[in-house]
């Protein structure tokens, strides 16, 4: 007898391979069904993309943040490590700085770049892709059913069919032979389904079926991709700052080179007349004459009443002679050099010789944006350079990102000293039930490196805005140096941005991360109170206080002291929105149906020899 059952439910078992069917026939039993399906469930990443030219490798970097034209629905999330590909020999790494709709935004890694070229049409998927599927292990005993539902009712009788014509009357007598059954009426329509039952407890699982024979190993897939970061552990408190190591010793002067040979002796003048005896007074007496350097004949000449200066060294130097005029001469001590002074500064004679010379930054861009410092070996401000002290170039961040360059004009490979800090992220919005994050702080990177002499190098400094902060990065020997903008602090129902340091979350949400070594994460908000954004020292906190950063910075000079790398304030109830003060600050967050305020712009500071 064919049984008819009407679906009710479509489940997928434990298995990742089984599903099931179940319903019940027109006469009330129920039956379940299982069988094998193909389907799997996955996110998908990978995509084709089209961006503006891009080149790899040469001297030209990639910028610190590439766009791309992908397909919509991707599964990116901030902080995905991706590979960005032309072909298999041209490509480089990145982590996804932003994915919506479909235009992908991402923060190249240093020194990621595999090829050369420039492209602009790319295949993106994650650092790696899935590898293929197992074996399925053997099917485990199936576990009891449960109590059938209540049944439905029963639909109402179709009408009944036509009666069959009446069969001919027989002959008196015998019964005549009965006619054939009329043709059964058709059925009537199905009465609607009662209500399903209630569904009864499932029963427990049956035990697991023994473990098959495993198959022969297939071939390697290739790798998976890797797994979303697991949270940061909470950072220790930053040690207190050493004391400045004393100045190394100057290195021992190189072997003086072969003397040329000698040019061919010209042929004597005539003898001049002799001159009247002069006197020459003792030069190192400060009294009688004073040498000087005649810059057009290239020749030494004196006049009276003074002699050549005395001085230990350069700092004594600049404070005896505060107006020195082109062509004087001075004696330095310690040094053992003979000066005289020229275009602005000392120069060692004679010109061209052996000994330091001035280093100076020829800068092209915005001057608004750049101020020179000049400190002594102790980290005092002076007024000229010194030969033992330091020059300082401190490039700030405007409204935007600030383009500018610079070539190092030096006697020999220049050692630095940075500072770079990026543009903090901007403060949340508040709404009438919760007030913004904080946003987290421009992201700080701070180490030693070399400049070649007459090479020129970029710079981008990130500014300020109400949003993630912007970049800040430039060249040096090692290749791209890049400190993230930090992130901005969250607005109700949006997350918080990951940036050099996290942005704070509204209450209840997930706070913004900040990037390796860069900056700490923004703090998570609660009972209506915005999250702090995470500062270059500590994470932002729940109840609005955002994250540490550095107070008392004396890169520029022990005089002038600088902040920089605090994380914005949450919004609160206290909070007068008082506009962050320091380099790469988060903005503070929105009050209720308040808007934040914008983080400040970041900062780069190089610090080099004055003279090399």
């Amino acid at each position: 007898m064919l049984k008819v059952y009407s679906i009710k439910y479509l489940t997928k078992m434990t298995s990742p391979s089984w599903k099931q069917v179940g319903g019940y026939n027109r006469t009330g039993n129920y039956a379940r069904f299982s069988f094998l399906t193909n389907e799997t469930d996955s996110d998908r990443y990978s995509t084709s993309a089209t961006s503006v030219v891009y080149t790899l490798g040469g001297t030209t970097p990639l910028p610190t943040l590439v766009t791309f034209n992908t397909l919509p629905g991707l599964a990116y999330t901030p902080g995905q490590k991706i590979i960005i590909a032309y072909d298999a020999s041209n490509y480089f790494t990145a982590y996804v700085n932003r994915y919506s709709e479909n235009i992908l935004t991402a923060i190249p890694v240093a020194g990621g770049v595999t090829g050369s070229g420039t492209y602009s049409t790319w295949q993106i998927n994650l650092d790696g892709i899935v590898g293929p599927l197992g074996p399925t292990g053997p099917r485990g005993a199936t576990g009891a059913a449960g109590p059938q539902g209540i049944q439905g009712a029963i639909g109402a009788i179709g009408p009944q069919g036509a009666t069959g014509p009446r069969g001919a009357t027989g002959a008196a007598g015998a019964t005549g032979v009965q006619g054939a059954t009329g043709p059964q009426g058709a059925t009537g329509p199905q009465g609607a389904t009662g209500p399903q039952g209630a569904t009864g407890p499932q029963g427990a699982t049956g035990p697991q079926g023994a473990t098959g024979v495993q198959g022969a190993t297939g071939p390697q897939g290739a790798t998976g991709p890797q797994g979303a970061t697991g949270p940061q552990g909470a950072t220790g408190a930053q040690g207190a700052t050493g004391p400045q190591g004393a100045t190394g010793t100057q290195g021992a002067t190189g072997t003086q080179g072969a003397t040329g040979p000698q040019g061919i002796q010209g042929v004597a003048g005539p003898v001049g007349p002799t001159g009247s005896l002069g006197t020459l007074a003792n030069i190192a007496s400060h009294s009688n004459n004073i040498l000087s350097y005649n810059t057009s004949t290239n020749t030494l000449g004196y006049t009276t009443g003074t002699s050549i200066s005395l001085f230990t060294g350069a700092t004594a130097r600049d404070t005896a002679i505060t107006s020195p005029f082109l062509g004087q001469f001075c004696f330095l001590t310690d040094e053992a050099q003979l000066q005289f002074y020229k275009s602005g500064i000392w120069n060692n004679y004679p010109l061209g010789g052996s000994g330091p010379t001035l280093s100076t930054l020829v800068v092209t861009g915005p001057s608004n944006s750049i101020t020179q410092t000049y400190v002594d070996a102790a980290n005092n401000i002076v007024p000229t350079p010194t030969a033992t002290g330091f020059t300082i170039y401190r490039f700030d961040g405007l409204s935007a990102v600030s383009p500018l360059s610079f070539t190092i004009k030096a006697n020999k490979l220049i050692n630095i000293s940075y500072l770079l800090v990026a543009g903090g992220g901007g403060g949340g919005t508040g709404n009438s039930s919760s007030r913004g994050g904080g946003g987290g702080a421009g992201g700080v990177v701070k180490g030693t490196n070399t400049l070649q002499n007459s090479t020129t190098y970029n710079i981008s400094i990130g500014g300020y805005r109400a949003w993630d902060g912007y970049d800040s990065s430039f060249y040096a020997g090692s290749g791209l140096i890049t400190a993230v903008g930090g992130g901005v602090g969250a607005t109700p129902g949006s997350s918080a941005g990951n940036g050099g340091s996290g942005g704070g979350s509204t209450s209840g949400n997930t706070p913004g991360n900040g990037i390796g070594e860069q900056g700490k994460s923004g703090g998570r908000g609660d009972n209506g109170v915005g999250g702090g954004g995470g500062g270059y020292i500590s994470a932002g906190s729940s109840d609005g206080r955002g994250g540490l950063g550095v107070t008392n910075d004396t890169f520029f000079g022990n005089s002038f002291i600088i902040q920089y790398g605090a994380g914005g304030i949450g919004g609160n109830s206290t909070s007068n929105m008082i506009p962050p003060t320091g380099f790469g600050t988060g903005g503070p967050g929105g009050r209720f149906n308040e808007s934040g305020r914008a983080g400040t712009g970041g900062i780069l500071g190089i610090k080099f020899p004055s003279y090399s």
